[in-house]
């Protein structure tokens, strides 16, 4: 077997268990959690390091993709569609970075991040910490 198979493998079964033992809530804690971590990397990696720099651009975009479908009806709901739109500003700017525009803010972004992940730790239900 491929290790490339292998590690792929691993990872998808790690992932799966992560998720059947997991809330909702943590769930998205979790996605906060893999987009600051991406965008960290991104912020402190060399640019010129295109593998590096395209699998962190696009595992933030995939994440924050998920973050934006997970919000219940952004066109009638304030909050969800400011999150919405936040979600958008931080796509947009992963996409100036991958064209390497040097007027990406990913350090703004990784500020929302961290903001909106620290909010929702707050929330959480039950008082449980996660």
């Amino acid at each position: 077997m491929n290790t490339m198979i292998a590690a792929n493998a691993y990872r998808s079964v790690k992932r799966a268990s992560i998720a059947e033992g997991s809330t909702p809530h943590s769930l998205i804690a979790q996605l906060y959690e893999g987009a600051i971590d991406s965008i960290s990397v991104l912020i402190n990696s060399d640019p010129d390091n295109q593998v590096l720099t395209t699998h962190h651009a696009n595992k933030c975009r995939a994440i924050i993709n998920e973050l934006q479908a997970s919000l219940h009806d952004p066109a009638k709901d304030e909050i969800a569609g400011n999150l919405f739109l936040l979600y958008g500003y931080i796509v947009d700017q992963l996409q100036l970075f991958r064209n390497n525009d040097s007027s990406a803010e990913l350090p703004a972004c990784l500020e929302i991040l961290q903001n909106l992940n620290d909010a929702w730790l707050q929330i959480s239900p039950d008082g449980l910490n996660l």
